[in-house]
């Protein structure tokens, strides 16, 4: 649960402030003041009323802190990971995460982000080798982000975290690479993920296609 602070003022008002992001926050009523720690979570500035017109404010001091896996903040500076799950990771904002993650042809990568959404929305893609293509997205508004995908050739992978309009937040991740044959495999008519990638189909039928997680396919007709 969020931590939250609740500001009264003769016992005729009460106001919900939810707090922002691993910094200090100071709270002020009516002259008085107190400092405390916050976790990840949106946060209004302002409020005031009750009968007695009182006004409260909240105001922040510090700096969001990076994690231990800093400075991964483009393709270039990512990370080598290998399987296993990394804890306590820190989205700041407009600060992007970037982890590279080596696979041989056929491997199947699973990575899944755990949070509180309520803190802060993050969402994350897997790209392909020099950044260039985006291959999976998860971008949901749910407490977590998953993405699968089965590799056609041997190279370096990188999957990039972020948040959604700015948002800041802690994360874990979790890394599981998966031998050949044990992960979703893609059908012969990708790649065809994006609309301006989609397969040209003529009138016939077309068995054994294959959907996995985070893949649409897309097709396209002449008409």
């Amino acid at each position: 649960m969020k931590p939250r602070a609740f500001i009264s003022a003769s016992l005729v008002a009460v106001t919900l402030l939810a707090l922002s992001s691993l910094t200090t926050a100071s709270l002020s009523v009516a002259g008085e003041s107190t400092a405390f720690l916050t976790t990840a979570g949106a946060f209004a500035p302002t409020f005031s009323g009750g009968r007695d017109g009182f006004a409260a404010r909240l105001e922040q001091s510090g700096a969001c802190s990076d994690d231990g896996l800093e400075e991964n903040d483009t393709c270039s500076t990512a990370p080598p990971l290998t399987a296993g799950t990394y804890p306590n990771l820190q989205i700041c904002s407009g600060d992007d995460d970037y982890y590279a993650v080596d696979l041989e042809a056929g491997e199947t990568i699973r990575a899944t982000i755990t949070f509180l959404n309520f803190g802060g929305d993050l969402d994350m893609y897997l790209v392909g080798p020099g950044c260039r293509t985006r291959l999976r997205s998860s971008t949901s508004n749910l407490n977590f982000e998953r993405i699968e995908y089965t590799t056609v050739a041997a190279a370096t992978y990188t999957l990039q975290v972020f948040g959604f309009g700015q948002a800041e937040n802690s994360y874990d991740l979790d890394l599981e690479v998966l031998p050949p044959g044990a992960g979703c495999v893609d059908d012969n008519l990708e790649e065809n993920d994006t609309c301006g990638r989609a397969t040209l189909v003529t009138p016939d039928i077309y068995p054994n296609l294959q959907i996995c997680r985070g893949d649409d396919d897309w097709f396209g007709v002449n008409v």
